[in-house]
């Protein structure tokens, strides 16, 4: 069977990796990973692929799709573990989630692996943010640490950069990249007890985690698809321009998607959730 033709190469290589770690972890998994794979499978069928296409790519009967589909469906579990031994507690952390009242925390992945220019994605957006609101700004950070920097720093918005490929995030870890699911990335910004109201995904295919973002903020910015660090800072500099001159993260889209289809040949990133957040 080829493979599908509403999917681009890209989605196929995420969808593969994701079927493949499904499958390590076991039938009755039910943990981000198997989360990711429903979503993903939910997100491409309202595009218009088929789940005859979907199950071609994650490598998978049909009948184990459907499965999957059923088992979550049936059994939905929080990402987040409910036993407290399990559950990383940062000191003076509480228990509720109030929307985040500090400006921005931008963080960066690893620039090695894709050869990426973060410094300047974060010096569009300090022009844009400051002074107005506060820009807190966090470069290569460790994955163990991204979830202590989001309590401490409580941001409205959460903006990562990174490189992505495959399905993998890349962050760093003793000073060196690391290669991280995309579904580990949720997690660590789970272990987080500060939900920020806004988190802005500007790495290729971020699109995949946009439902189970929602745990984390009211409002996910996500890209379907591969974007360069052109594109991706011309994009963080419409945002933000628009967050900081007091409009909501909806209107703010709508005017960065504008300017960017303008160009042609890329495909807009996408704003789920909550369209009326706005910086704070």
């Amino acid at each position: 069977m080829p493979p599908g033709r509403n999917l681009t190469v890209g989605q196929l290589s995420e969808l593969r990796r994701l079927g493949d770690a499904v499958r390590r972890a076991g039938a009755g998994d039910h943990g981000p990973t198997l989360v990711l794979v429903v979503e993903s499978v939910r997100v491409y069928r309202a595009g218009g692929a088929s789940l005859t296409e979907l199950a071609h790519a994650l490598g998978v009967e049909i009948t184990v799709l459907r499965g999957w589909l059923d088992q979550h469906a049936q059994k939905p579990r929080p990402m987040r573990s409910k036993n407290p031994a399990d559950v990383w507690e940062p000191a003076g952390a509480t228990t509720d989630h109030p929307p985040g009242t500090h400006g921005v925390l931008a963080c960066t992945g690893d620039p090695l692996p894709g050869g990426n220019d973060f410094a300047r994605e974060l010096a569009v957006i300090r022009t844009r943010v400051e002074p107005r609101f506060s820009l807190t700004e966090r470069t290569m950070i460790e994955i163990d640490e991204l979830p202590d920097y989001v309590d401490k720093c409580r941001p409205c918005v959460l903006h990562v950069a990174a490189h992505s490929q495959g399905g993998a995030v890349f962050l760093t870890n003793g000073g060196e990249p690391i290669s991280l699911q995309h579904a580990h990335l949720v997690e660590a910004l789970l272990f987080a007890r500060h939900r920020p109201s806004i988190l802005v995904l500007n790495f290729c295919g971020s699109l995949a985690l946009y439902v189970a973002a929602q745990q984390i903020a009211v409002a996910v910015v996500c890209w379907p698809d591969r974007v360069n660090d052109k594109q991706c800072r011309e994009f963080a500099g419409l945002l933000y321009r628009g967050l900081a001159g007091g409009r909501s993260i909806g209107a703010s889209m709508e005017g960065a998607q504008i300017t960017l289809f303008r160009h042609g040949g890329l495909a807009l990133p996408r704003l789920s959730g909550d369209a009326s957040a706005r910086l704070q």
